[in-house]
């Protein structure tokens, strides 16, 4: 839902609240949105929005928006497929990536048993569009 918007912020808080309490990713989760342009002068990807909610500590593995917060640069880190498929479009155009981070406690004693090494505690998934 969220890579397929153009109105990132309010896309994001909708994310969230939508998710409801099953999860509670308002309160254990991260949802960043990134729009990534093919740039104009063909020197790559650059990140050109971002929104996120987090309630957790995480930060983007696609970039940050040069100016926010101590980003120094707006360039793109995308997987190969993705900058193949940017590339095919015209100029100036955009993919939306969405990034979610979630941190759970586990409801067995799985843990005790496999050791905190085997499970991670916080788990990441990323969207293309």
């Amino acid at each position: 839902m969220a890579s397929r918007t153009t109105t990132l912020p309010m896309t994001v808080t909708t994310l969230v609240n939508d998710a409801g309490a099953d999860i509670n990713l308002g309160t254990q989760g991260c949802v960043i949105v990134t729009s990534v342009t093919n740039n104009p002068s063909g020197s790559g990807q650059v990140v050109t929005g971002q929104a996120s909610q987090c309630a957790i500590a995480a930060t983007s593995k696609v970039g940050c928006l040069k100016g926010q917060g101590s980003c120094g640069s707006s360039s793109a880190i995308l997987p190969q497929a993705a900058v193949n498929a940017l590339a095919t479009e015209p100029t100036g155009s955009s993919i939306y990536v969405t990034e979610i981070y979630y941190t759970y406690n586990t409801v067995t004693p799985i843990v005790g048993l496999l050791g905190t090494s085997v499970l991670p505690s916080q788990l990441y998934s990323v969207a293309y569009y």
